[in-house]
């Protein structure tokens, strides 16, 4: 799908099935095998499971905020970061 989003939204706007359909198709069978996947390693490996999210969550703040600096707003950021997410884990009673 990367690359081809001016085709994707082309085909939303004309409704061309020929390209919608595999789609959509590609989007339910992905979607269904990653929740069976996550809800096995939330049976099965749960903490871990917990912290991969966490990571992938904090791995991508840098790609979808990429002017973030070290300056007094970013160090705020950070600081309200790790407040909310103590705050969060204080909250759920998740013993980790």
């Amino acid at each position: 799908m990367l690359g081809l989003y001016e085709l994707y939204l082309s085909s939303i706007a004309s409704l061309n099935l020929s390209v919608l359909l595999p789609i959509g198709i590609g989007l339910l069978i992905g979607g269904t095998l990653f929740l069976c996947l996550i809800n096995f390693l939330f049976k099965f490996v749960k903490t871990y499971t917990y912290f991969g999210i966490m990571g992938f969550i904090l791995g991508s703040v840098f790609v979808i905020y990429p002017d973030f600096t070290f300056d007094i707003q970013g160090i705020i950021s950070i600081v309200l970061l790790l407040f909310s997410f103590i705050a969060g884990l204080k909250l759920s009673n998740i013993d980790v």
